[in-house]
């Protein structure tokens, strides 16, 4: 099972773990913008964004409810970051099996059990596990990929799209081809997510962890091989 994208890259960094994390966020922030008021689990910039609107507007309460996935990605951050201070140095774990596992098993838990949450409780529950997500993945074959929003990566795909056209620099235009890659993982996952709401409801977001479940295995089983 080893994946032999490029020797000089762990496995967490190459391109089909990176596309794979980025369709789960597209997946679950398409899902909770579509059928959960509006709000990202994962976006912050949109929570935040429609909270201001909604406050300059009086809609006080409803504020609140943009200001929970807010404060729960936090509290995932600040929780990963002691995950990764605990398994810095643990010679046969490395920490974002660690931070995998617990998004799995909360994602899981949090979807097969959302009947009897009230929505704002769920995403915030959902923030606080895609934020371990964005925490623990930054990197792409070395350089800075984000994996729960794509401001930057569409930047850099940009950059190095002018670069790759201007200087006719083949290594340019080929990592413009990985970010576009990575870009239409978001891009896929939203549309997936929509789409799949018709037949499967309450339980589609059990697709996300099966996804991650496919990225720890990757991982686990390829420490070595990239």
């Amino acid at each position: 099972m080893k994946i032999m994208e490029n020797k000089k890259f762990a496995i967490q960094e190459t391109l089909l773990v990176v596309v794979l994390l980025t369709f789960v966020s597209g997946f679950v922030d398409g899902n909770t913008f579509a059928f959960d008021g509006g709000r990202f689990a994962g976006l912050q910039t949109g929570n935040v964004i429609q909270g201001g609107i909604a406050l300059a507007k009086g809609q006080f309460p409803h504020a609140l409810t943009f200001a929970v996935p807010f404060v729960g990605f936090i509290l995932g951050v600040m929780v990963n970051t002691l995950v990764k201070r605990r398994f810095k140095n643990h010679p046969r774990i490395i920490f974002e099996e660690v931070a995998l596992a617990i998004q799995i098993a909360g994602l899981s838990a949090t979807t097969l059990f959302s009947v009897f949450l009230n929505q704002t409780i769920e995403i915030g529950l959902l923030s606080f596990f895609m934020a371990m997500q964005v925490d623990s993945f930054g990197k792409l074959r070395g350089g800075t990929v984000a994996t729960v929003f794509t401001t930057g990566n569409t930047k850099t795909f940009a950059s190095n799209l002018m670069t790759g056209i201007s200087t006719k620099d083949v290594t340019a235009l080929k990592t413009a081809g990985r970010y576009l890659l990575v870009i239409g993982g978001f891009f896929v996952g939203a549309f997936a997510s929509t789409w799949l709401m018709r037949f499967t409801h309450n339980y589609t977001l059990l697709v996300a962890p099966v996804v991650l479940l496919v990225v720890w295995l990757l991982i686990h089983f390829n420490k070595e091989a990239a």
